[in-house]
């Protein structure tokens, strides 16, 4: 295929990624989470969720990583994994000619939160042997995934919290990570897009988490091109009655210049607490509702996190309710073009 003829491709599918149409339930995306369980999915499997997420106006898929040690997505010849699975490689096949879009995560690093604590050094050799790690993933993904017109952009699943960048000197460090990520993946990749995701918990006040995010995310050359602002409400931290508040003031405060602000829905309510291992089942169908109407006053997109585990309606009684409650939410109402 010739080169220019491929890049105008994927920037044209970029551009609808992002700016299409959503449905009146308010989802139009969910994060996909790989674990070995799901890893041998046949096809078929993948047609049929697509087919019940379409159903409530998903368009859009964010696979949170592709590899996490031992195991990849993805089948590679390049790549030392000791396990492989054909996870990815499935996906495409299932979501070929659908109409949905893909945002393939790169390397979920389970001691990201212990090793941001450490010394400064210690936190600027980890952010470059992320960049260096996660590098050399993306170009396994474009030699085995690169001509797919689905895949239009990647996640870096490294989330950006609210309390541990707020120093300054602390935050160069997550803003130069950010920066020299977006540009290598850019560099080998130039018409595909970069996202990153943010939280914030009830410790800090919206004005600050809203100038300090869009200090680590925009002030980058070259910025991400797409925030992901998880809610909170599953963890009930802040409180749902805080949401709007939140939610409001980053878009009042948050620059023309930024990168596009996506609202991730918590789907789910925990239920584990302290040092337990997290643990949730399905949130509220009405908590839910109001959760997507507030982020789709303020925001782009919304995203659920995540359909598979929450939403699908073969999880149980309460995420088919919670299915039945969304599809009936997005068969009431009418097509209408995104923010």
């Amino acid at each position: 295929m010739n080169s220019r003829w491929h890049s105008f491709q994927l920037t044209l599918a970029v551009l609808f990624s992002t700016a299409g149409v959503t449905l009146a339930s308010g989802v139009s995306g969910t994060f996909i989470q790989l674990n070995r369980a799901v890893a041998s999915n046949s096809v078929e499997v993948w047609r049929a969720d697509l087919q019940r997420m379409k159903a409530l106006g998903i368009e859009t898929l964010i696979v949170q990583w592709t590899a996490e040690e031992p195991v990849l997505y993805f089948q590679s010849d390049t790549l030392p994994f000791d396990e492989q699975y054909p996870a990815i490689d499935a996906l495409f096949e299932a979501i070929a000619g659908s109409g949905m879009s893909l945002y393939l995560g790169l390397q979920n690093e389970p001691t990201y939160w212990t090793q941001i604590k450490g010394r400064d050094r210690v936190v600027r050799d980890f952010f470059l042997q992320r960049v260096a790690r996660n590098e050399r993933l993306q170009k396994a993904l474009i030699e085995r995934f690169g001509g797919r017109p689905e895949w239009v952009g990647y996640y870096i699943p490294d989330e950006v919290d609210d309390l541990s960048w707020r120093h300054p000197d602390k935050r160069g460090f997550m803003k130069d990570y950010l920066t020299l990520m977006t540009r290598r993946l850019k560099a080998n990749d130039p018409a595909r897009a970069v996202s990153v995701s943010a939280f914030f918990r009830g410790r800090t006040a919206p004005d600050i988490f809203a100038r300090d995010l869009f200090d680590l995310t925009a002030s980058g050359n070259p910025c991400v091109d797409v925030v992901l602002v998880q809610d909170g409400v599953g963890c009930g931290d802040p409180p749902e009655g805080y949401l709007r508040l939140y939610l409001q003031t980053l878009r009042r405060q948050w620059k023309p210049e930024g990168p596009k602000l996506w609202g991730v829905v918590e789907a789910f309510a925990q239920t584990s607490s302290g040092a337990e291992p997290f643990a949730a089942v399905p949130g509220p169908p009405a908590r839910v509702c109001r959760q997507l109407d507030a982020v789709q006053e303020s925001f782009d997109r919304s995203i659920l996190f995540t359909f598979n585990e929450y939403v699908h309606p073969d999880r149980g009684a309460a995420a088919a309710a919670l299915y039945k409650t969304l599809a009936d939410r997005a068969a009431a109402g009418s097509v209408a073009p995104s923010p």
